[in-house]
């Protein structure tokens, strides 16, 4: 069985990639966040949870953040859906 990614979901992958390691960057620096804490509220944004223990406090921030939600959500939801999409078709 030979296991290939489609175009759209490396397109997909590499943009939330992307997205994760400009959100996080970005945090570190605009709310002086840890390494740890900036990954763990760019992959909680993404993933939709929002506990609301971290959130930021800048306009930059905010800004920053709504980019993460716009971007991150969208991607995320593609790669599950060509998850589930490749699923099926095997």
């Amino acid at each position: 069985m030979k296991f290939s990614l489609s175009l759209r979901m490396r397109v997909y992958l590499s943009i939330l990639l992307c997205v994760v390691a400009v959100g996080t960057i970005g945090l570190m620096v605009i709310e002086q966040l840890q390494p740890l804490d900036a990954f763990y509220f760019v992959i909680v944004t993404i993933a939709t949870v929002g506990y609301g223990d971290i959130h930021p406090l800048t306009p930059a921030g905010k800004i920053l953040v709504m980019f993460i939600i716009v971007t991150g959500v969208g991607c995320f939801v593609g790669v599950a859906a060509n998850s589930i999409e490749s699923m099926i078709d095997a």
